[in-house]
């Protein structure tokens, strides 16, 4: 997270020569993302299966603001679609996996909402706070995986993802190299031969040696495990079973 500027930095960017309303910057920033989005109807809901965002008309808000927010709130949900983030959005309404999503998109659209200075409607989410308090009780690691995530869809929703990228140079492969040594399912692997063929030579704490090749699926494990290693520990402690479904309302 050493990339990542202070807030009160960041923030202070923002205002410099600003001269759009909150409102305004969150009807740009809606129209920018190019998500269908059909106004009518009683309630605000992403449908995964059309991939496209229903909300009630404007004047069925008590504001403007109060019409955006919700929008934000759902945009954050239409970014995990396959074709974007691809985040698992596959839970039952009522479901962990459900609230999982839902933490997921508040957290996004509470950052966005600061952002912008739109603010956020934290009404919204009465439902699903006891689903969160389970969650965070049962699984500590999920709000880093959930801060994570929301982080990456503020990216893609406000374009910082974007504009870091033409910023960067294409960054360098991720390859092996001999004395690595790399932390995965409960053991050390480390790197005692790296082929010009891209297969390794490793071995493991318990001292088995063994060839590892591009094709294996340990290769691949390892070389995530390499690029993302706190990544890679959050994940081994979770084994999550999706189940089918095509709404992800607020």
């Amino acid at each position: 997270m050493s990339d990542v500027e202070p807030l009160e930095e960041f923030l202070s960017k923002l205002d410099t020569g600003e001269k759009m309303s909150p409102v305004e910057k969150a009807a740009k920033l809606i129209a920018d993302s190019g998500a269908t989005i059909i106004e009518g109807g009683q309630e605000a809901y992403y449908d995964k299966l059309k991939d496209a965002i229903f909300i009630p008309e404007k004047s069925a808000f008590e504001n403007e603001q109060k019409y955006y927010q919700a929008a934000i709130h759902q945009l954050a949900h239409w970014s995990g679609h396959e074709s974007r983030l691809n985040r698992p959005m596959n839970g039952k309404y009522g479901s962990m996996d459900y609230a999982r999503e839902e933490m997921r998109a508040a957290i996004a659209a509470i950052m966005i909402g600061g952002q912008l200075k739109l603010g956020h409607d934290f009404g919204q989410h009465k439902t699903y706070m006891g689903a969160f308090s389970k969650i965070l009780k049962e699984e500590p690691f999920e709000i880093a995986k959930a801060a994570r995530d929301a982080q990456r869809i503020v990216g893609l929703l406000t374009g910082e993802s974007r504009d870091r990228g033409q910023k960067q140079s294409s960054p360098k492969a991720v390859v092996f190299e001999k004395g690595d040594e790399i932390a995965y399912m409960d053991t050390v692997y480390k790197v005692l031969e790296a082929y010009k063929n891209k297969s390794i030579r490793v071995e493991d704490a318990d001292g088995s040696r063994r060839i590892v090749k591009p094709s294996d699926n340990l290769y691949s494990s390892l070389l995530e495990a390499k690029t993302n290693p706190r990544e890679r520990e959050m994940a081994e402690t979770e084994d999550i079973e999706q189940e089918e479904t095509f709404k992800i309302s607020r």
